[in-house]
This record gives C-alpha cells, structure tokens and sequence, in this order.
C-alpha cells in the first residue's frame, strides 16, 4: 500500500568545505540480526572505514571491482584517485595541475574530463594497462564522457550546438574513421551513456529559450551505424541511466512524471509507472531498475516518500520503502540500493540488500553523508559486498567505505560432509544463514526440517527474485504481516506470483509445516520451468526416473529433476528414497544449488 503520510521540512545546506561545529561521529561497525521464527540468520556485519585523510574534498565515489575511484583535491585541482579494494592500498592516477573531474567508470575503463586550461578535453583509461590516453585535442569544450570496453562517447561543442561523438578503440574502428558525430542535429545533445551496442542521449529540440522546445531521447546502434529517435513529444525527458540492458529516465508529462523505458533486446519503449504518484530519478542496473515516488499533486516541498524497484527479466515491481521523509535514492546495482534518509538534521547512509531484504543504516550523526544537497547526488555508490560514500570528517568530504562481512563457515559442517558445497554455496550468496552459539559460532544444524515459509524464502534467494513490503500474498494463514520484516507474508507473496507454490489450497499456505522433499523438489522444478526463456531438455521417451510414478503432481516433477541432475549429490537417493519424508536444510540446500547451477 502507499502511504499517503506528508512530511515537511527544510533541507539543511552546507558548504564542502566549511568547518562543523560539531565533530564527525563515525558510525562504529554495525551488527545486523535478522531472525526468524525457527531459524536464526548469522549475524550480518559491515566494516567501516574511512579511506581518505586530507583537508581537501574528496567525492563522486564510483566502483569498478576490484577499484574504487574518486575524484580528489589536491589543493591546486581536483585529480583522479583509486583504492583497491583487495590490499586496501590508495594510487593517485593523475598527477598534474590541472582539474581532472567528471569521472565514469565501467569495466577496466576510466574517462573523465580535463580543463587544460583553454577549455574541456576528453581523457580515457586503461586499468589493465595503466595508460591514460587524451581522446580530443582541440580548442573546444568537450563534456560528460562515458565509456565502454574502450569505447567513449561524449558531448562536444561542434561551433553552433552541442553534438555526440564515438571513439572507437583501434580495432574495431567503423567506416568513416576511430572518431564520428553519432548525432545528427542542429540543436543541443547532451549527457551520452554507453552500454553494450548502444548509445543513448538527450537532445534539445529547440533554441535555448524557445518555450515550445523540450528534450527528448535518442539511441545509436554501433554495429548497425543506425540512429533512433525514441520521444517525440511536448514535454521533457530527463534523467536518462543506462546500465545494463536498459535505458530508462523521467518524462514530465502534464499530468506528472512517470519512468519509461527502452529495451533495444525486447519490446522497445514502453512506461514502468503510469500512477497518481510522481516518479523521479531511475537508476537502471543490469535487468532492473529503482527510483523514487512522491504523491501527486506536490504540494510545498513534500519530500521522496518511496523507493521502488522494477525486476525487468520476471516483469513485476516491487515498493522497498514507504512513508519515510526525504528518502533521496542514490545508488543501485541491481542487488543492493542505497539511499539518504533525511533523519531531521542531516542526511544519513541506507543500504538494502534486495535478495535477503537485510536493511542497515551505516551511519548515524550530525552531518551530511551520501550527499551534499548544495551539490546533489554523486555522493552514494553500491557495488555489492561493497557500500561507499561522501561523508565529513569535521573539516571537509572524505570518502568512506563499508564492506558487507560473509557469513561465517558454519562450524558444524565440515568439508567432509557430503552437503558441504552446496551449503557454502548458499552461505556465499547469503541464500541461507545459520544459528549463533553460545560458543560465538554459527551453526548451520544441516539435520534440521524445513518450514514451508522458510522455503519460500530460500528459493526466493536462490531464484534472485526480488522482494518488496508492497506485496501481498493470497493465503490467509500467514499470521499479521509487519511492515519490519519481509518474512514470511512477502516471500510468499513473491513464490506465488512466480507460480512456484500454489498453496496446500488456494487460501491456505500452511506456513509452519515442515516441506516435504517432494514439495521442494516440485517448487524448485517450477522456478526452473517458469524462469523467462526457459528451454529445458525432454527427458527420451520410456524415461520414469528412479521412483516411477508415485504421485500424480510431483513424480513429472521429480522425473525432470532426476534427468537435469538437479537430484545428483542426495545422499540415499534411489529405490527406498521416501519423496513424503520431511526435507532436511542440507538436503535443501543440495537442491536449491543444483537449481542455482543450471
């Protein structure tokens, strides 16, 4: 449900580098326990550092593992940093007097822009190779790079407008030369992104100052040399983000700001909201996307009441968040998002991770962290296990650092027992946690049965689905739903959607029931069936598999699982295996990476 809650308030402004009064309180590490009935997860843990110590402003921190880069000041220019994060070890990349800034990052390329002190250049760079390569030399400004494998895209004055240039890398140089204008216009094209074989930007459709003149979207297909006008409209289209596999930004419609979306793979242009609500700031990543939402229509300065999430490859969206104050998202990789919570005196850190719903707040004093409202965002960026941002120090921004610990090794599951792999996959991928012990250790007690609610969320983290309060599941047996934790009503309400459990009826989920392995087998078995683009293979004809047919709903089940390998590795599985028998967590857990595997 969307809350309707309206939350004044004045945002505090602050000076990069003006001296605080009140000293920065670095939020010490912080220890997150997520329990469930019946099953205690291993404490969560984030390492926090700080990573910078100077008297100059440090921001717009980007990932690319195993780096981290930063834009720093040196106190003469603003120059090019990088931290690794394997030895924890900080290079300085540029070295020179003039400002380095603008920086993007994908891959194992760099780009950025540099005022060599007549006007704006392009600069790229290797990581791999350490080189550093100037793209344009001219007397012109050169603007908002971006890159991709080597290749850069950017914005550049062409004498009358503004116009999108490609660099291509040396081998793969398309007819008519390594550098091309991609656009074609005689009006202003701006803020290019690359990903992949296209190249998106905004382009203005008018002269500066004309009232009837809005932006719209364009595409560059590389291999086909192919342009595409996206929007053709009378109002603007902003905010584009292209990570991934889609192109997304806001459209100020007349009756407000909804999402679109481009899809160069699938079904092309299309909306992902048409609500009563305003929808800003999309971040694409990968297959999905998140943004804010405010009620319509805004009223003073009602601040970013939601933050939501669109799974692209399943189809469906999810609210993360809902009825917070001035909750500005500001970073997304697809896995966690974070974003700035106003708290009523300052802006604070939150990060979510979208596959096992842990939330945490990573910082927790009296100034601004995430961003600067003077500047906007470019102060927050996720990268999982991985968690930076622009914070205070008490005398300017410094870049900070937070660092997701696994999950221990469960001590009772030695390498030698026979489940051990497929129980420290899902340990890594968090899929499953474990019981604390009074011994300070984490148990992961393999012998244990399995709830039906806890198998819900099981395959729900294995599946990668995402999970969100603004779900509803169609089973009346699954208690009060708190709006604190995501289990069991949300899990469910995912499994169900995604057709992997139909219930023991259509109103009854029996959440607190042990799981049969014949039920794990058939909802697995469903996941797999129902992914998008499945192709499973047809097991030959004549084929029963190993326990024939002993049910009408899960022997075709456990006939398939057999014939894909997804029931090699269960101990005692043949002849005298019961299918009705109370599933144990290893047995699960074996099931669960073999589905993972495939």
């Amino acid at each position: 449900m969307r809350a309707q809650t309206r939350v004044d308030r004045r945002v505090k402004r602050m000076r990069p580098t003006a001296v605080l009064l009140v000293p920065f309180l670095l939020a010490a590490i912080l220890f997150l326990s997520l329990s469930l009935p019946g099953v205690a997860l291993g404490a969560s843990s984030w390492s926090i550092r700080q990573i910078t110590f100077n008297d100059y402003d440090d921001r717009n921190p980007q990932f690319s593992y195993p780096y981290l880069y930063w834009e720093g000041w040196d106190g003469n220019d603003y120059e090019i940093f990088r931290y690794d994060l394997r030895d924890n070890s900080t290079t300085r990349i540029t070295n020179n007097s003039l400002h380095d800034f603008d920086l993007s990052v994908q891959g194992e390329w760099a780009t950025w822009v540099r005022y060599d002190g007549n006007d704006n250049e392009i600069i790229l760079y290797d990581v791999a190779a350490g080189q550093e390569t100037q793209v344009t030399n001219n007397m012109v400004d050169d603007n908002k790079p971006d890159t991709f494998y080597g290749y850069v895209v950017w914005s550049g004055w062409a004498g009358t407008s503004y116009q999108i240039y490609l660099r291509n890398p040396t081998d793969a140089q398309p007819a008519g030369g390594l550098v091309r204008t991609i656009s074609k216009s005689i009006y202003d094209n701006f803020a290019p992104q690359i990903s992949g074989d296209h190249v998106y930007w905004l382009y203005k459709d008018g002269p500066i100052g004309d009232p009837a003149a809005d932006t719209e979207v364009f595409c560059y297909q590389v291999s086909t040399v192919a342009t595409t006008r996206l929007t053709t409209n009378t109002y603007d289209d902003a905010g584009l983000s292209v990570r991934g596999a889609l192109a997304v930004w806001e459209a100020f419609l007349p009756t407000g700001t909804e999402i679109k979306m481009f899809d160069p793979f699938g079904p092309g242009l299309g909306s992902l909201t048409s609500n009563t609500y305003d929808d800003h700031g999309p971040i694409s990543a990968m297959e999905r996307v998140a943004w804010k939402s405010r009620p319509r229509p805004r009223v003073g300065n009602i601040p970013l009441l939601e933050t939501n999430a669109y799974d692209h490859r399943f189809g469906y969206e999810v609210t993360l968040t809902s009825g917070g104050a001035g909750e500005w998202l500001a970073a997304f990789d697809g896995r966690l998002v974070g974003w700035t919570p106003w708290d009523g005196k300052d802006f604070e850190v939150v990060v979510q991770d979208l596959v096992t719903g842990e939330r945490v707040q990573l910082t927790d004093n009296t100034v601004d962290d995430g961003r600067l409202p003077m500047q906007g965002g470019g102060g927050l960026a996720v990268s999982y296990p991985y968690v930076a941002w622009m914070g205070v120090d008490g005398l300017d921004p410094d870049i900070f650092i937070a660092t997701m610990m696994p999950i221990p090794s469960f001590a009772d599951v030695p390498p030698s027992n026979p489940y051990y792999a497929a129980i420290d996959l899902l340990r890594e991928r968090r899929v499953v946690g474990g019981y604390e012990t009074a011994q300070q250790t984490v148990e992961f007690r393999p012998g244990n049965h399995v709830w039906r609610a806890q198998f819900a969320k099981m395959i729900c983290g294995a599946m990668n689905y995402l999970v969100g309060e603004s779900l509803v599941a169609p089973f009346g047996d699954l208690g009060p739903d708190s709006q604190a934790s995501l289990y069991p009503h949300d899990y469910v309400a995912v499994a169900a959607m995604m057709g992997v459990t139909k219930g023991k009826t259509s109103t009854k989920f029996a959440p607190w029931d042990d799981i049969s392995r014949a039920q794990v087998v058939t909802m697995a078995m469903r996941a797999m069936t129902n992914a998008p683009n499945a192709q499973l293979p047809t097991p030959p004809p004549g084929y029963t598999g190993t326990l024939g047919n002993f049910d009408r709903v899960h022997a075709p089940a456990m006939r398939m699982a057999e014939y894909l390998g997804i029931l090699d590795g269960l101990v005692g599985f043949g002849k005298g295996w019961d299918p009705w028998a109370p599933a144990t967590r290893a047995e699960v857990a074996q099931i669960l990476s073999g589905l993972m595997s495939k």
